[in-house]
């Protein structure tokens, strides 16, 4: 691929781009950040890329996972701006109760070592879809655009890792 080829297919799939990003991000700037991370590795790419072919979809998939990074990098951040008493547990405390009581407090940490351990047995694909879900609150349709599948098909992988996960709690709490 050319710079002029190059140059030709950015201008023209950077508005589609952008919008999906601002879908899966919710947040310009880091919208703008992953549109040109993905022309970057586009650019990277183009002695490989066959432009009498569809570029689109290849950059979709580069889009869709610079946005999966950013979102990763967003959920470290969160993690370690937490305070300092919340760090060994701080993605799973959203999914278990909090309180000031030592004992509660103990019970806590079990409850979250338990949803750990269960989380940890499922495949990657449901664990990636929980956390997505649950810890960083994307509604169903951003998990579908991330993952490039239609919403209904989002959802039941959804219910299938929850019902997984349950058992698996049921499992550790005998």
């Amino acid at each position: 691929m050319q710079a002029t080829e190059f140059n030709h297919i950015a201008s023209h799939l950077r508005p589609c781009l952008l919008e999906a990003a601002r879908q899966i991000l919710h947040d310009e700037d880091e919208a703008e950040d992953a549109v040109q991370d993905a022309l970057v590795s586009l650019w990277r790419w183009r002695e490989r890329v066959d432009t009498q072919r569809d570029v689109e979809p290849l950059l979709q998939r580069i889009l869709r996972n610079c946005c999966l990074n950013i979102l990763t990098v967003r959920r470290r951040r969160r993690a370690l701006a937490a305070p300092l008493e919340e760090l060994p547990g701080s993605t799973l405390r959203s999914l278990t109760a909090r309180s000031n009581d030592p004992h509660a407090s103990l019970e806590e940490k079990e409850s979250e070592l338990r949803v750990s351990l269960a989380l940890s047995q499922l495949p990657p694909r449901w664990q990636r879809v929980l956390t997505m879900r649950l810890l960083d609150d994307l509604d169903n349709a951003q998990i579908a655009s991330i993952l490039g599948l239609s919403q209904t098909a989002t959802s039941s992988l959804i219910n299938r890792a929850r019902t997984a996960l349950l058992q698996n709690l049921k499992q550790f709490s005998q």
